[in-house]
């Protein structure tokens, strides 16, 4: 059926339907973007099993969360609207049913009056078909008799007188016979008016079949226009239907993945927290200043000793570090703690700590005082004095410089701004790992 013989409504219909079916893909468009996003939400907690998970992360999943839920308002509001048109579509089929049944209704009607009209066609046709063999039969015997009347004429006055018993019988003789003729004549005339009104009968019976044979015709193509139109909206509405269905299982779709975000985003906000929960912890432990494990060999402690350039006894302040498995020469130097760079010293001479760094990490809750880092006979230095750094952010590499007989690391803790045994502290090896003391591993 073409669209353009629709009716304005139908139409409206259609178009409604079409842009269920554009909308419904947009929705596989929508879907196909999110379970992009799921197949990244993976990948998320996989690398901040290493990384730091930040609050930009959480906002993401958040908004993938709430486009979901958009996404699936706005299906809803499709769904809707699909189920509105089918509430329409089932109305309009129920009105072609009814209309259908009407039509058929009247049709049996006219083929009804069509029988009957072809009973009385045929019943006329045979009656007038007997009133012209009965004419025909009395028209030969009417002219039999007219020839008796016209040989009558012939017979002599005589014969007749002779043949008649009286005068009174020979004048009766020929009235009968005048009589009949004319008798025969009449009825002749009567048949001939019975035949042209059973032509008259038998003309207005066919044209009372043609007109219901017309009107059966009209009846049947109005029916048959129906049954398309019974077809064409069935169709809608299992095509519908299906579109329905998908609808459905989209927005159950949608629901689960939404529930999927929201326990992701639920557990991604647990991990911040104990991140952030470990990170709090982690600032109020060092860490430890050189990669671990390897460089974690204490060369010469904290206190009184031999110095090894001057050769006399002398308070060393802080530890002397080296690697248990390679040339330390160039290894990163990390800062233990987020600080301020409050000395930057770059001296390449022979005498005391060559080029260092101090980073001041202010008032320590742990320690109970100021706390500060010292890293000396650095190679070289990635900061400058002023500088904000972070925990575990490198301030230079492993040297030689000052007073140094090879490549370590001076390394000093100050409480206050009185030196102290580093290794009486506890470090962290990692950014978020657990606390050790500094004997369990040197």
């Amino acid at each position: 059926m073409r669209i353009s013989s629709l009716t304005p409504e139908k139409r409206h219909i259609l178009r409604k339907v079409s842009t269920g079916a554009l909308r419904f893909l947009a929705l596989l468009l929508v879907i196909a973007a999110f379970s992009g996003i799921l197949l990244s939400i993976g990948p998320i907690f996989e690398s901040h099993a290493e990384d730091r998970i930040t609050q930009d992360d959480i906002d993401d999943l958040k908004r993938q969360l709430e486009g979901l839920k958009k996404a699936k308002q706005e299906q809803k509001e499709e769904l809707a609207g699909m189920e509105a048109d089918k509430d329409t579509l089932q109305l309009a089929l129920n009105s072609y049913t009814a209309l259908s049944e009407q039509y058929y209704g009247e049709l049996e009607k006219v083929r009804a009056d069509i029988a009957r009209c072809e009973q009385d066609q045929a019943d006329c046709k045979q009656r007038i078909e007997d009133l012209q063999n009965k004419q025909a039969r009395l028209y030969e015997n009417y002219k039999s008799t007219l020839r008796v009347l016209r040989e009558s004429r012939d017979v002599s006055v005589l014969e007749l007188i002779f043949e008649a018993s009286s005068l009174k019988e020979l004048l009766s003789a020929v009235e009968r016979a005048k009589d009949l003729a004319e008798y025969k004549r009449q009825i002749l005339v009567r048949m001939q008016d019975s035949f042209e009104d059973l032509q008259d009968e038998l003309k207005a019976t066919n044209e009372e079949l043609e007109k219901q044979r017309s009107n059966a015709s009209h009846l049947e193509e109005m029916g048959a226009e129906v049954e398309g139109e019974i077809r064409d909206t069935e169709k809608l509405l299992t095509d519908l239907g299906q579109e329905i269905l998908e609808k459905e299982q989209s927005i159950l779709d949608l629901e689960e993945t939404t529930d999927e975000i929201q326990k992701d985003l639920k557990d991604l906000i647990k991990a911040y927290e104990e991140q952030q929960e470990r990170e709090r912890l982690a600032k109020q432990y060092m860490l430890w200043p050189l990669d671990y494990p390897d460089n974690t060999r204490c060369t010469s402690r904290y206190g009184y000793r031999i110095h090894p350039i001057y050769h006399y006894y002398r308070f060393h302040s802080g530890v002397d570090l080296v690697s248990r498995t390679h040339a330390i020469y160039r290894d990163n130097v990390y800062s233990c703690m987020a600080g301020t760079v409050i000395t930057c010293v770059k001296n390449r001479g022979t005498t005391g700590y060559g080029t260092y760094v101090i980073v001041s990490h202010g008032y320590s809750e742990r320690y109970g005082g100021y706390l500060s880092t010292l890293y000396a006979h650095l190679d070289s230095v990635n900061v400058k004095t002023g500088d904000v750094v972070t925990q575990g952010q490198i301030l230079g590499k492993v040297g030689t410089t000052g007073a140094s007989t090879g490549p370590h690391l001076h390394f000093e803790v100050r409480l206050n701004g009185v030196t102290t045994d580093p290794l009486t502290y506890q470090y962290i090896t990692a950014i978020g790992g657990e606390p050790k003391r500094a004997s369990s591993f040197i």
